[in-house]
């Protein structure tokens, strides 16, 4: 029996370019096309908010990824935190400028279990309880003597309840006791992962027995890796004039016949690339998988395998995969992987615009070995 998705259909309001959109179905695998500039990478900035329920510190994260964390035309005297209050209006559909936000934005399941985010300022106050309660307040009625904060305010709408939680941004957090669950998930950039992420997911791998589902993958590429490993090497850097001297984990794989490790970037970056495509998945179980750009550092003629495994992974580890692509190659071999899977496992999406606004074309089983068969562009 498949497990429960963690999220079966998708609505994203007022969200970066989306004013309201929705996907009425998803499956465990879905492929997310588009021309440039049509919101592919924000649909999965806006699962990952989801999925950290609006946490301060992803919302950080994403402005930043793009540059977009601080107001950068305020006179040379606006200090660093009011630039960052000002810039999270680049997070809301339209960005406008604000000083009492009245956009919500909501992430989540089109009927239950989604979040909603506002961005405001508060004043703590005391309540009969003599507990410290964050009370909304509006921009004119501020008073600085009384140390305000500008805070998110996120709520998570669950079938029989209604969790809250408000944070500061953009540093601090501010917070009932709630029970407050977020879910697994890994996040593949276009941008390289670096090596210390790498070496935190080999470990847990070990930790999970789950290292056969690495050198399947890496075997992908090529089939005489019988083992990896990560190495600690010593780096010295300067600070200052004094040595400094730091430890650079490196992953290393071992082919069949030899005895010695080698390093595995000496390989090639597709086996890089792999490497990091497995790891994010055996660590995101019952979770979520963002890739953007899935086809980056892969030759097209291992996209076949590269989809099996991942198939085979999100169905073994309750995996909800999201990815991006451009490429037709890499859009076929999904679709011929999907092919072989349950009706509800792979969903093709395509996102374009109707009147200005973003909106989704959805593709089952069925419509994606049309596409195959007549060799449709959907891209």
């Amino acid at each position: 029996m498949m497990a429960e998705l963690q999220l079966n259909s998708l609505i994203i309001q007022n969200f970066r370019g989306f004013e309201n959109f929705q996907i009425n179905q998803l499956g465990r695998v879905n492929l997310i096309v588009g021309k440039n500039n049509i919101g592919k990478t924000s649909l999965l900035e806006a699962i990952w908010l989801y999925a950290n329920r609006g946490s301060s510190a992803t919302i950080y994260e994403i402005l930043k990824d793009r540059d977009e964390h601080r107001v950068f035309n305020l006179n040379a005297d606006t200090e660093q935190t009011q630039q960052e209050i000002l810039a999270i209006k680049n997070l809301f559909y339209q960005r406008h400028d604000f000083t009492d936000q009245t956009q919500t934005i909501r992430i989540g399941n089109t009927t239950e279990n989604y979040l909603q985010l506002q961005a405001r300022w508060y004043q703590v106050e005391i309540n009969d309880a003599e507990h410290f309660v964050p009370k909304p307040i509006k921009y004119a009625d501020l008073d600085f003597s009384n140390e305000p904060f500008f805070g998110v305010e996120a709520l998570m709408h669950k079938k029989d309840q209604t969790i809250q939680r408000i944070r500061r941004y953009p540093s601090y957090s501010l917070s009932n006791n709630q029970a407050w669950i977020e879910v697994p998930w890994n996040f593949i950039r276009s941008h390289l992962v670096d090596r210390y992420q790498i070496s935190v997911w080999r470990n847990i791998s070990l930790i999970d027995g789950l290292e056969n589902y690495i050198i399947e993958g890496l075997k992908i590429i090529d089939s005489s890796i019988e083992a990896m490993n990560m190495v600690n090497i010593e780096e010295n850097k300067s600070i200052n004039r004094t040595p400094n001297i730091s430890l650079i984990p490196i992953p290393v794989v071992r082919m069949q016949g030899e005895t010695k490790f080698i390093p595995l970037r000496s390989l090639g970056d597709g086996l890089n690339r792999i490497l990091i495509l497995i790891l994010a998945m055996v660590n995101a179980k019952n979770g979520f998988v963002l890739i953007d750009e899935i086809e980056n550092g892969l030759h097209y003629s291992i996209y076949p395998d590269v989809w099996k495994l991942i198939f085979k992974l999100a169905e073994t580890l309750n995996v909800q995969v999201f990815a991006t692509t451009h490429s037709k190659e890499c859009l076929n071999a999904f679709n011929k992987n999907n092919k072989y899977q349950t009706a509800q496992s792979g969903r093709l999406i395509r996102l374009g615009r109707k009147k200005g606004k973003i909106i989704a074309t959805e593709y089952n089983q069925k419509d994606m070995q049309v596409i195959l068969e007549r060799d449709i562009e959907v891209r």
